[in-house]
């Protein structure tokens, strides 16, 4: 397939997403300098074969400009709602994937922001788009073999592993997830959401410290909570400890909420 193949059902000038914490927009050349922060950083571009220079930054933005008027897609930037920072990109591009171009979720994160859920998130955000506005039969992902987070991610908004296949320089996995599974998918976490809803609003009569922490919580990572949802109660104690690791990195009072959250939602 080409990119050519991939047809926009309703093509937008302007493409903007808002999710909770997260404003995706169309880069700028203004952006230059917050990219550069990102793809220049040693650490960051840890699993890609160097970091940017100067001319590879003007290269990544063009190349989104080029993507927007070509296919109507690329890589967003991504801005923190409250403050308007530049946080990072995350959008759809085609990639030559083992042999095919293919539409693919990507998703680079200032390391300042690691460990937010931002970069799924925001991928979320993307995959809903992409999936409402595109005929695309399934979306990807890919990245080294070695890159742990970023395959964490690709599980977070609902992909599974598809294969591994290597080239001359690396090995490489691919994650998927199709249209018939993010509706199903899509379908499922909005009843489960919707039920959960009401259990907190009954809480929030009780004690609105804790709903306030609940919500937080709940919303702070998609795929954990789809996770607690659905798990027994030995995999609750197993949720806990995962999301523990996380909250106690933004601020230990919501942690010192979590349990006794937790054992109300039960």
């Amino acid at each position: 397939m080409s990119p050519a193949d991939f047809i926009l059902k309703d093509k937008m000038k302007k493409i903007l997403l808002e999710t909770e914490r997260l404003c995706l927009r169309e880069y700028t050349q203004d952006d230059f300098d917050g990219l550069r922060n990102i793809i220049s950083d040693g650490e960051t571009m840890k699993y890609y074969p160097r970091p940017y220079d100067e001319a590879g930054v003007q290269r990544w933005l063009d190349w989104s400009f080029d993507n927007y008027k070509k296919h109507g897609f690329g890589l967003f930037a991504i801005e923190l709602r409250k403050t308007g920072e530049f946080v990072g990109d995350a959008g759809i591009t085609l990639q030559h994937i083992d042999g095919e171009w293919l539409p693919e979720i990507g998703y680079h994160v200032n390391k300042n922001f690691w460990r937010r859920g931002i970069a799924s998130e925001a991928a979320r955000a993307v995959r809903d788009w992409a999936f409402s506005n595109f005929e695309f039969d399934a979306l990807y992902s890919y990245m080294t073999s070695e890159n742990i987070p970023s395959q964490a991610t690709a599980r977070s908004v609902g992909m599974t592993k598809l294969k591994e296949y290597s080239t001359e320089n690396e090995n490489l996995t691919v994650y998927k997830i199709t249209r018939e599974e993010w509706e199903k998918y899509n379908s499922k976490y909005q009843a489960e959401k919707a039920k959960l809803m009401l259990q907190l609003q009954e809480i929030e009569k009780v004690d609105t410290e804790f709903y306030e922490h609940a919500s937080t919580l709940l919303s702070f990572t998609e795929d954990a909570y789809n996770l607690f949802l659905t798990s027994s109660l030995a995999q609750k104690k197993k949720v806990l400890e995962v999301i523990s690791e996380e909250i106690v990195h933004q601020d230990k009072n919501i942690y010192i909420k979590l349990r006794p959250v937790f054992r109300m939602l039960q």
